[in-house]
């Protein structure tokens, strides 16, 4: 099942120059695919753009995705992405940084390499994940649809109590009750 991206837009261009510009500030990219559809950046959409997805090829393990939407009547391009050079740099200060080694090394072992597993988190809120494991995220979005959140009265539980006694009441023998055992209570 392919999930839906959210894009961040980055920069708005005018031609291709502008782009490579652009574009010289982060890491080589490779198209993976493109495909035409109907123009969204102008206000007439009569007229087709280019839709590029080109990934970045820094690393071979770099998740960083690019859109570049071009205008095929106005040459204007727009760019969005997913940059995620940040989070791969941060990593790599933390495994660099001898303060922080151990931490790192605590970490990968314990949510990345590590199998799936229960780790219960202390005080942890309703359908946040307890593990490493993906399925439990899933939980959050299962509970907001199928549990039943109201608050219960205590009027329609008392009501059928009232209907159980009288149930109850009404098939079993009467036994009488001595006065000294009422005057006590």
């Amino acid at each position: 099942m392919r999930r839906k991206i959210d894009w961040l837009f980055l920069i708005k261009v005018n031609s291709m120059i502008e782009l490579e510009f652009f574009m010289n500030q982060y890491p080589k990219t490779s198209s993976s695919y493109s495909n035409s559809n109907n123009c969204q950046i102008c206000d007439q959409s009569d007229h087709k753009m280019s839709v590029l997805y080109p990934n970045c090829k820094c690393t071979d393990k770099c998740l960083t995705r690019y859109l570049f939407w071009k205008c095929k009547s106005t040459e204007q391009i727009v760019v969005k992405g997913i940059n995620l050079h940040n989070s791969t740099t941060q990593n790599k200060e933390w495994k660099n940084k001898l303060s922080y080694r151990t931490f790192y090394m605590y970490f990968k072992k314990q949510w990345i390499d590590s199998p799936f597993c229960n780790w219960q988190l202390f005080n942890t809120p309703p359908s946040y994940s307890m593990s490493n494991c993906p399925i439990e995220s899933y939980n959050g979005k299962i509970k907001t649809h199928f549990t039943d959140r109201t608050k219960f009265n205590l009027v329609p539980i008392f009501e059928i109590l009232e209907n159980v006694v009288k149930l109850e009441s009404s098939d079993s023998v009467r036994v009488e009750i001595p006065e000294l055992m009422l005057r006590d209570a």
